[in-house]
Formats: C-alpha cells, sequence, structure tokens
C-alpha cells in the first residue's frame, strides 16, 4: 500500500513544490506523514490500515523534496560530494 501512494504521490509532489515552493511542500508531507502515520495505530480494519498506509506512501513520496532544499544550502565546491554521502548512507 505504501509503494502504491508513493507512485501517485511521486508527480503530485513535484508540482506542489513548484506551486508554494520546496519548504512548504516539505513541511507539508511531513504533516501528511506522521498524521497519517499515527493514524494506522487507529486502524480497526484491514482496510483502513491499507488505506492510512497509502496515503503515508503518498507522504514519502514528497521527502526526496528535502535534498533539493539541502542542496540549495551547500557551497558549490562541496556539493557534489555531500550529496552522494548523503545519497550512499540514505
Amino acid at each position: 500500500a505504501v509503494f502504491v501512494g508513493m507512485a501517485f504521490g511521486a508527480p503530485v509532489w513535484g508540482y506542489i513544490a513548484d506551486r508554494i515552493g520546496r519548504r512548504p511542500a516539505f513541511l507539508l508531507c511531513s504533516v501528511v506523514i506522521c498524521s497519517f502515520g499515527f493514524g494506522t495505530a487507529a486502524a480497526n480494519s484491514f482496510f483502513s490500515l491499507l488505506v492510512l498506509r497509502a496515503v503515508v506512501g503518498f507522504g514519502v513520496s514528497g521527502l526526496p523534496v528535502g535534498f533539493d532544499i539541502l542542496a540549495e544550502a551547500l557551497p558549490a565546491a562541496g556539493r557534489g560530494a555531500f550529496l552522494l554521502y548523503i545519497e550512499f548512507f540514505w
């Protein structure tokens, strides 16, 4: 269910980040992940669990926006190496 949500969320989060900005999109996806992630604890059926986890996956697909925000803040000289290290240990 998480991967299905991610497949649908990836293009949506790109559009949202272009429209409202990367930082608000990142904060919004973090709120979606947190609230629906906690909501999975209250799921009372398998179907509701699947739906909640799909929405969490939708939010997870927006997390790469954070790497773009970090890349903008890094100095150009060490940006490539630093982002490579992050992706390697991700």
